[in-house]
């Protein structure tokens, strides 16, 4: 199995207290299958989602 890797596309602080960051990931098995799951993972969360969800979603990506 190849390694994932990840990359910082953009970051920014979008407020007095918010941060946006966009990562890119490189080097998944099965790209579509990750993307039809995170979809779902958000329409779960209903966007608003606590750090241990973003980590889901994360986990999610690097088991591609």
């Amino acid at each position: 199995m190849a390694r994932v890797k990840c990359y910082v596309k953009e970051v920014e602080q979008l407020d007095e207290n918010s941060v946006g960051v966009m990562l890119d990931f490189d080097n998944i098995a099965n790209p579509g299958k990750v993307v039809e799951t995170v979809k779902t993972l958000i329409a779960k969360f209903e966007g608003s989602i606590t750090i241990w969800e973003a980590i889901k979603v994360l986990i999610t990506v690097w088991k591609g």
